[in-house]
């Protein structure tokens, strides 16, 4: 439906002279058409009580508004003007909730020659929503109205958020001038907070940082004497903070000084902005945001680290906010800190899961959080923290196993662990990429990759003869009797270690009706099997699968202890307590870091890693109808980084 000139005479010929007869148009064509328009009082007073009707009102535009304030703007000395004003701010009053962002960006194209239109409509100039539009215009290079008459004195007072965009355009046209006033606005409200002071420093001032005798540059605009005297006072309230100009400098190292600095500098960096901001909490938060939103991408690794070791649980109120930062990356990288914090902790067995891997060992240091200092390496790995994220990886997927045990314990030990390696393998994945991301990130001297492939050994093979060792006199033992055989092969320098088998036999227990919660009181032990085992190498072990029992989701035990422990609660050595195997065993992660990575286990007899390398017409790299597992370590130096 259109404007009529039966129905509605009034708004069709404002409209029609204004240029906006039909669908409305964007804010240049009415400006030009404004220009050379006569509209009358009159014909506005009657267009504004056609308006009244319902039917006309939900046709309005917020243009063909604003043309009509600006016909009334330029209207002068006329009796009953300030009723129509009054009309119109009613107007624009009801529908502001709705169209106020629109209203804001057509008032940016009518200020450019009309600013009588903001004494018909104030509410335009000092709302948040022109001041939005103000960065936007900024932002795409056509603001351009800023002239010597422009009110800055009614713009709104800036949010945060407001005056992290001005700071970022403060290098755009009219930028200073509006970026100056804004702080001047801000520093009258809150005074001169370190947040402010600190990006005075580095988007306005950073000639100043760390040297108070630099020279204030000269303010060259339409407001000249105003622009001057809010620079002028910005100035001084930098000038005067000797710590605040202090950490200005050292995040603005990152963009000149430190910018083709290795990343082995981290440490000292962090440690040098760490002192330099002292005890004061607020300057630590507005040095963390700088760290995230103002460093370039050649030290961002670096400056995400000294974030990380700035940063406390404490700051989740201050990482959220910046998820809303109007910089995109700064939301992002702010999400990562956050989620470093953030661990999800199972209520049954107590153990810690963190979310997120980070891409520093400073965030991997946050997941892993633990309250030891400097504690040193547990394995030949030669780090600890790689260690605990090894540790961590596996213990996240056990917990899961224990929970979920009881939806999937039919469907026997071959098909669960089978299900929980390719998991891990997939975790492994993750972890690796991590790893590398890490490397870069922290400058560690060296990287380590870890790859899991798999290869089953089904029951055919099982039940096939096992190794034989010199001991057996060529007599191989009557059954291989491993449901699932590791083999690691540690790289240390781009050189094998020598590759290691380890044979692992699995265990399930069973439902009970009788028993506690609903399931046995032991697992199942075959004798014979256990025996078959030992024969072929001290490497072997069970896993048992069930429940969570004493913390551990997956416990594992020494084959030969397994036996001795059978035999010594029953004679036939054919049953084990789960409560002896909860106090006697290792959970999967503690054995899989500190046993078998670590080297701790794991037989390199030639003809057992053979066998369990490759089994009769088994291929390495189908995943499910084989199940080896083969866990490959390796140290070498880091990958160059391309420049």
């Amino acid at each position: 439906m259109r404007w009529d000139f039966e129905r509605t005479p009034a708004l069709w010929s404002v409209f029609r002279k204004l240029g906006l007869g039909d669908r409305p148009r964007g804010r240049r064509l009415i400006v030009e058409r404004y220009d050379a328009s006569d509209v009358s009082l009159r014909e506005i007073t009657e267009a504004i009580f056609e308006l009244r009707h319902p039917e006309n009102r939900a046709l309005v535009s917020p243009e063909q508004i604003l043309a009509l304030a600006a016909s009334a703007a330029a209207v002068r000395d006329a009796p009953e003007l300030p009723n129509v004003i009054a009309e119109l701010q009613q107007l624009v009053d009801e529908e502001w909730d709705r169209s106020g962002p629109a209203f804001a960006e057509l008032a940016i194209g009518y200020s450019r020659n009309q600013l009588d239109i903001f004494n018909v409509l104030p509410r335009l100039l000092g709302s948040a929503e022109f001041l939005d539009a103000i960065c936007d215009a900024l932002e795409a290079n056509e603001l351009d109205f800023v002239n010597s008459y422009f009110p800055l004195d009614r713009l709104a007072l800036p949010t945060r958020n407001q005056l992290r965009r001005l700071f970022q355009l403060a290098s755009h046209k009219n930028g200073p001038v509006l970026i100056h006033n804004a702080v001047k606005a801000a520093s009258k409200n809150v005074g001169w907070s370190p947040w402010l002071k600190l990006f005075c420093v580095i988007w306005l001032f950073p000639e100043l940082a760390d040297n108070r005798d630099a020279i204030m540059p000269v303010a060259r605009n339409f407001h000249s004497d105003i622009d001057a005297a809010a620079q002028e006072e910005a100035w001084k309230a930098a000038r005067l903070d000797a710590k605040t100009r202090s950490v200005a400098a050292v995040v603005i190292d990152l963009n000149g000084t430190l910018r083709n600095a290795t990343p082995d500098i981290r440490q000292v960096y962090a440690d040098r902005l760490r002192r330099s901001i002292g005890n004061d909490d607020s300057l630590r938060q507005a040095a963390i945001e700088a760290l995230l939103w103002t460093v370039r991408e050649r030290q961002r690794d670096t400056a995400l680290y000294a974030a990380v070791q700035l940063a406390s649980p404490n700051d989740r109120e201050l990482l959220s906010e910046l998820e809303r930062h109007p910089d995109r990356r700064t939301q992002y990288e702010a999400a990562q800190l956050r989620l470093a914090f953030e661990d999800a902790v199972d209520p049954e067995s107590g153990w810690t899961i963190p979310r997120r891997v980070g891409i520093s060992d400073g965030l991997f240091a946050m997941t892993l959080f633990h309250p030891e200092t400097g504690e040193s390496a547990h394995t030949w790995l030669g780090d600890r923290l790689l260690e605990r994220m090894i540790e961590q990886t596996v213990a996240t997927l056990e917990a899961e196993a224990a929970r979920e045990y009881h939806r999937h314990h039919g469907s026997g030990e071959e098909k669960l662990v089978e299900r929980f390696f390719t998991k891990l393998s997939t975790k492994f994945e993750m972890l690796d990429r991590g790893l590398a991301e890490m490397a870069s990130a922290s400058g560690r001297a060296r990287r380590t990759n870890i790859s899991i492939r798999y290869r089953s050994v089904d029951k055919a093979e099982e039940g096939s003869h096992g190794v034989s060792r010199q001991k057996d006199s060529g007599k191989p033992p009557p059954t291989f009797s491993a449901d699932l055989c590791l083999i690691v092969n540690p790289m240390l320098d781009g050189k094998s270690l020598g590759k290691r088998a380890t044979l692992v036999q699995v265990k399930r227990l069973y439902p009970s009706k009788s028993g506690p919660g609903g399931w046995g009181v032991s697992y199942r032990i075959d004798p014979v099997q256990t025996s078959d085992l030992i024969r072929q190498t001290s490497s072997a072990v069970f896993l048992f699968q069930g429940p969570s029992v004493n913390g551990r989701g997956l416990p594992v035990i020494p084959a030969q202890l397994v036996d001795d422990l059978a035999h010594n609660q029953v004679r036939s050595g054919k049953a084990l307590r789960a409560t002896t195997i909860g106090v006697a065993s290792k959970p999967l992660a503690d054995w899989f870091t500190y046993d078998l990575v670590a080297l701790r286990i794991g037989d390199p007899y030639g003809a057992l890693v053979e066998k369990a390398e490759r089994g009769p017409g088994s291929d390495a790299y189908d995943l499910f109808r084989y199940g080896t597992v083969e866990v490959e370590v390796r140290v070498s130096d880091p990958p160059k980084r391309l420049e």
